[in-house]
């Protein structure tokens, strides 16, 4: 573990940390670019894998710390823990911003045990703990909950993405300070220059796009029911899946389930593409069924390329849509009602267009990267 110190005094100092490189890199990256180029010192602290490679080739400084994001090990915990004091204690940053769970929970703790450190804690998601109703759940969320309320009282800010999870919080007494309490609409996206104004396409192919990871809590089996029920009333239609396996996630679809998926024709599965944005383009609706969200960065992606949007309404994905404006809201797991959404849009080209219009207007108005970072940096007191 590298605990070398650079940088210049006197500059303010900042450390980031997640459970994974891969988010830090996907979701902060404007973020932490954006506080590099204000002269402040940065430090990223996640387990290394290839996205921390790709952090370290743009200059950012990074800290490999091990951290086991499926586990329930408490010796493992204390452990993280004790890592996390070294490293704070060596590096001493102004502020530092935990992302996820663990990080959130255990980075909080370790913080205790140096002085004038400010800790933003941002909760970017409830997860799979608050989503399922299994005996496992019932029994994960009341430790979840105590470990929340014990850590996050040491908070110097608590950064919220939607309303639902701050009341949430609020409701089982996890945080009650509610002038340290923001919210942030998700972690932006940049908004090219280019107007990116839809025409209506030659062809007759509808073709409806799902990015994220192959998880069950991201409905992306909802999305496959209903793709094969409409490709049993409808011949001009593609389904197209872009996302990665998440096999350490409990909640994970197997490879060989997606497999079968492509084999019967009813979708088409691409693997993780670092261009999402050119398959946002070549697409003409954008379909996220989840459970629950922060903020799903794959939504706001979608409205910067003018899609129409067909998610559920549930916290986190109902802020990206004013239903029958950009999109349309469908209640979760319910397959039949997704179908009517997507046969809407299938049916209803010009509508397609004009909601595409809509979207990329909220995306302007509300979730340009710019706005988001704004917020970051005022909490901070960086002009």
């Amino acid at each position: 573990m590298d605990l070398t110190v650079k940088g210049k005094k006197g500059r303010i100092k900042v450390a980031f940390i997640a459970n994974t490189s891969w988010y830090l890199y996907n979701f902060r990256l404007p973020l932490i670019t954006e506080f590099l180029s204000r002269d402040l010192e940065v430090v990223v602290i996640a387990p290394k894998d290839k996205w921390s490679e790709i952090l370290k080739q743009l200059g950012i400084r990074f800290i490999n710390v091990g951290i086991n994001r499926k586990g329930q090990n408490i010796v493992e915990d204390i452990k993280l823990t004790n890592t996390l004091i070294k490293i704070y204690r060596k590096e001493h940053p102004d502020y530092i911003f935990h992302f996820t769970i663990k990080p959130v929970v255990f980075g909080t703790i370790a913080s205790i045990f140096i002085n004038n450190i400010k800790v933003i804690n941002n909760i970017t998601g409830l997860g799979y703990v608050f989503i399922g109703s299994s005996i496992k759940h019932q029994i994960l969320q009341p430790i979840v909950r105590l470990l929340y309320r014990f850590s996050l009282r040491y908070s110097y800010r608590l950064v919220f993405q939607n309303g639902d999870d701050k009341n949430y919080f609020l409701k089982y007494g996890l945080f009650n300070d509610d002038n340290k309490m923001i919210i942030v609409p998700g972690s932006g996206i940049v908004i090219s220059n280019s107007k990116d104004i839809r025409e209506k396409k030659d062809n007759n192919i509808c073709k409806f796009i799902f990015v994220g990871r192959m998880l069950k809590d991201k409905g992306v089996i909802e999305y496959f029911l209903a793709a094969k029920e409409i490709k049993k009333r409808y011949n001009n239609v593609e389904f197209i899946i872009i996302g990665d396996f998440d096999l350490n996630n409990p909640e994970f679809i197997s490879t060989a389930e997606v497999e079968k998926w492509c084999q019967n024709g009813i979708v088409k599965y691409c693997g993780w593409i670092e261009d999402v944005e050119s398959q946002l383009k070549d697409s003409d609706v954008f379909v996220l069924p989840s459970y629950r969200e922060g903020m799903p960065r794959s939504t706001l992606e979608a409205l910067a390329a003018s899609l129409p949007i067909i998610t559920t309404n549930v916290p986190g994905c109902r802020e990206t849509v004013v239903h029958g404006k950009n999109g349309l809201l469908v209640p979760m797991k319910n397959v039949h009602k997704l179908v009517e959404a997507i046969e809407y849009m299938l049916n209803n080209p010009e509508e397609r267009l004009r909601m595409g219009k809509e979207s990329r207007k909220l995306a302007i108005e509300r979730f340009d990267v710019k706005r988001v970072n704004r917020i970051f940096l005022d909490a901070i007191g960086i002009k």
